[in-house]
């Protein structure tokens, strides 16, 4: 009888934990378009004084997943970037590079929603290139988007006004 009692018990606390499990989860849905601002997306660093190139870095691949969870839809935003120091430098700096970027959500009208900045550690190996993973949880009203396969996540990377003029007179590398 005592055994009986008990696993009808447990068969009750198995139920409920399998129901609350289930109000818990999310619901995945597509994500916005998710891309880079042109002109932004790589960065070509000189050396000041001398204007020699230091070291090169570009966004490699940039991606999202997104879920909605009640009213707010959470996106996580993936970014890859790559770098390397320029060969006549390599062997003298020996150091990771410190990346910063931004990303930004834009609503079905391209109305600016949110913009978050960021810092990615490039860490180099000894050949003097490497690569980072950054990994971005954002959160947003679902309202505030209109149209969700509409909607951008858009990345770039925290350029100077020379450095942005680079991009534009020498083009990407």
């Amino acid at each position: 009888m005592i055994k009986k009692r008990v696993a009808g018990f447990l068969s009750l606390v198995f139920v409920t934990f399998l129901t609350a499990c289930s109000t818990l989860t999310t619901e995945k849905l597509t994500c916005p378009v998710t891309g880079f601002i042109s002109e932004t997306d790589y960065i070509t660093k000189k050396q000041a004084g001398t204007g020699d190139i230091l070291y090169r870095a570009y966004f490699d691949r940039v991606f999202g997943f997104c879920n909605r969870d009640g009213e707010d839809l959470e996106i996580e935003v993936v970014v890859n970037i790559k770098g390397g120091y320029h060969p006549d430098q390599a062997a003298s700096v020996k150091k990771d590079i410190k990346i910063p970027y931004f990303v930004t959500i834009l609503d079905d009208q391209s109305n600016l929603l949110i913009k978050h900045n960021f810092t990615a550690m490039v860490q180099m190996n000894t050949e003097g290139y490497g690569q980072a993973q950054m990994r971005q949880d954002l959160r947003i009203p679902m309202a505030n988007l209109g149209q969700v396969d509409q909607a951008q996540i858009l990345v770039g990377m925290q350029l100077t006004p020379e450095e942005l003029q680079t991009n534009r007179e020498e083009g990407r590398f």
